[in-house]
């Protein structure tokens, strides 16, 4: 069977998996629009800068991205750590080898499936950010296409790193745990909740050293100030970066058996 509809198989097993899986999707889908409708509400007239002495934006404006991260980062890295940890334990990635399903149409699957779920999200945060808060919007074509690209590219980024992340992850039961100590950290120190700009330099060069403040920052200079790719290139550079290694750790690292 050709290759390319195995992988577009697999992506549509994953995405009815998910959907059965109700916590799953609660935690990924309804649990950011959740905190964006919350503190939206909470901060609607507030505004912040995102660097010192720069123009004042919205909190909602600001915080939607940072809900569209969240997303980004919960269903992809998260769930991919907590997945395949699974999968490997219980037996279901050796099973895998034995069929006539290739690896790359594997992996294919499920960066696919974690681009539609994405978009769903997307179009939640933005949709009802727009509806209920005026949160801006990309202003041209050419900022669209812009906010799509960091979303794909971060996307697959964190998938990437998810995959690679599973050789620290000896077992299922260290699974959450694991997955969640590179998460939170992350999620609140790279400027998802408040600006970096507020953290100590040294803090901020850190959260700045890893993929999602970069992915942040590309999504907010397209979807606030309407910037395109030129204008990014600094962002792409270290997603591109960080999505380069994780591939390639992934590669050289990823077992599909549990280690005896």
């Amino acid at each position: 069977m050709n290759p390319l509809v195995l992988a577009a198989r697999e992506s549509r097993n994953l995405l009815r998996t998910f959907w059965r899986n109700r916590s799953g999707a609660f935690f990924t889908i309804l649990l950011p629009v959740m905190f964006l409708v919350f503190f939206g509400a909470i901060n609607r007239d507030a505004t912040v800068q995102l660097t010192p002495g720069g123009p004042e934006i919205g909190y909602t404006t600001f915080f939607a991205p940072g809900m569209l991260g969240m997303a980004i980062m919960t269903g992809s890295f998260v769930a991919l750590v907590i997945g395949l940890t699974f999968m490997r334990d219980n037996g279901q990635l050796k099973r895998l080898r034995g069929t006539p399903l290739p690896p790359w149409a594997f992996f294919c699957g499920q960066v696919v499936s974690r681009l539609v779920l994405i978009v769903v999200e997307a179009v939640l945060v933005l949709g009802l950010g727009r509806l209920l808060f005026h949160v801006s919007l990309p202003p041209s074509a050419a900022a669209w296409a812009t906010f799509a690209l960091v979303v794909l590219v971060g996307t697959a980024t964190f998938t990437a790193v998810g995959v690679a992340y599973t050789r620290l992850v000896t077992n299922a039961d260290s699974a959450p745990a694991l997955a969640n100590a590179a998460y939170l950290p992350l999620l609140f120190l790279s400027g998802a909740w408040f600006p970096i700009s507020g953290l100590p330099h040294w803090l901020a060069s850190v959260a700045n050293a890893f993929p999602l403040a970069p992915m942040l920052d590309g999504m907010r200079q397209a979807l606030i100030f309407g910037h395109g790719p030129g204008a990014i290139w600094t962002d792409m550079r270290k997603l591109l970066a960080w999505l380069v290694v994780g591939l390639l750790v992934a590669m050289r690292t990823f077992r599909w058996e549990r280690a005896a």
